[in-house]
């Protein structure tokens, strides 16, 4: 008899339990990400073709970590404290936040928001980026991954940060060039790749676009 494989879809603001199914996860809360222009990371999206991309942090809606004042009593499921303030600190020393109520595309969906919950088998919930989506097979849960799609999402955030620092820019250029050195050295006999053209494609400069509206919770 075949084993058959069962997907699920998240819920996002203010789940339902009766609707949402309870998977063998983990308890997390839900979170918001924010984008600093001096923290980007080298991607191969295609064999020699690079892009330089934002690296983001997760800063969950935890009572009583970094700061955030716990709710006395937590508006919905998956948040215990009021992460706003501290976001609001993070943004005046540089950050940039990525509402998490923007329109994002994921597994070919347009949907508004990049988190979505899942209920835990013991009534918690688990929060993940919508580009992660769990299914079961034989009662074991793993996720599907939408690569592409996260990856169009990077480049949105890093249009909203804007080019590059030339000294982060340096430190990048070195890490293509080490690439692409070791790379000819495990294979001396592959086709040689023009380190400046690489270069050129990753350093593309992005179009900018105006910064969305943040309104902090009251």
């Amino acid at each position: 008899m075949p084993v058959e494989r069962q997907s699920f879809k998240g819920q996002t603001f203010a789940p339902d339990a009766t609707k949402a199914p309870r998977l063998a996860v983990m308890a997390a809360l839900d979170f918001e990400f924010m984008a600093s222009p001096t923290r980007y990371d080298v991607f191969e999206v295609e064999p020699d073709k690079f892009e330089i991309l934002p690296v983001l942090r997760t800063v969950r809606w935890e009572g009583g970590h970094n700061g955030i004042k716990p709710y006395k009593n937590p508006p919905r499921p998956g948040v215990t404290g009021n992460a706003m303030p501290y976001i609001a600190t993070q943004v005046q020393d540089g950050f940039v936040h990525v509402p998490s109520n923007i329109e994002v595309t994921a597994f070919g969906e347009k949907r508004e928001g990049y988190t979505h919950g899942f209920q835990t088998l013991n009534g918690d919930w688990h929060f993940t980026d919508v580009w992660r989506r769990p299914y079961m097979v034989g009662g074991e849960v793993s996720w599907d991954r939408d690569h592409a799609g996260y990856m169009a999402f990077l480049r949105s955030v890093a249009k909203l940060l804007g080019p590059i620092d030339d000294g982060v820019k340096k430190a990048l250029e070195r890490k293509i060039r080490d690439t692409l050195a070791r790379r000819k050295k495990r294979d001396p006999d592959s086709e040689d790749v023009d380190t400046l053209t690489a270069m050129q494609v990753a350093f593309a400069k992005p179009k900018r676009v105006r910064k969305p509206r943040v309104q902090a919770d009251a």
